[in-house]
């Protein structure tokens, strides 16, 4: 209650200087408050990219092993590379 009292006591215009010094106060801890709250959320959005990028490069690595091992088995194995011609070609004949 002191603090009212010393309010009282104040003069008009000092009165008015410590609602604005107050008012200011706010206003500069909202705007800190919404500076940290966008920063949060942009560095989850860039974690949130960071992770699907890194989910998709993981799938393309294996889906180009994949394809990799394939193409081994086609070069190496005969039966499995006539059998691929037989498949795809449009002239088996020529397989």
């Amino acid at each position: 209650m002191q603090i009212f009292a010393i309010f009282e006591a104040m003069k008009k215009g000092h009165k008015i200087l410590v609602l604005v010094g107050i008012a200011m106060a706010f206003a500069l801890a909202i705007i800190a408050a919404r500076h940290f709250i966008n920063t949060a959320f942009d560095a989850a959005e860039d974690a949130g990219a960071a992770k699907v990028t890194n989910e998709a490069l993981q799938t393309t690595i294996e889906r180009t092993e994949k394809a990799n091992d394939a193409e081994n088995t086609l070069r190496n194995d005969p039966d499995a590379a006539h059998a691929g011609c037989m498949q795809h070609s449009r002239t088996p004949e020529n397989c």
